[in-house]
């Protein structure tokens, strides 16, 4: 189940990140959407607090899911 976890969160962050940078291309820098997906990823752990607890680790899978989001992005 924390492996599941950890995909998941890299798999959302990925998904999120293609389709931030997608549509803020055409008005916003590139480095403000990846900053929006960090924020989500944050304001999800912070509120995980009162459940399962802030996970670190959570973290840097949607760092990971970002990083490949990017890097594809560039790619292409």
């Amino acid at each position: 189940m924390l492996a599941y976890d950890k995909w998941l969160h890299g798999v959302v962050s990925f998904m999120l990140t293609v389709t931030v940078l997608a549509v803020a291309q055409f008005f916003l820098p590139w480095w403000v959407a990846i900053a929006c997906v960090l924020v989500v990823g944050l304001c999800k752990e912070l509120h995980d607090i009162k459940t399962t607890g802030f996970d670190w680790m959570d973290i840097v899978a949607d760092c990971v899911g970002i990083v490949i989001a990017v890097c594809l992005w560039i790619l292409v």
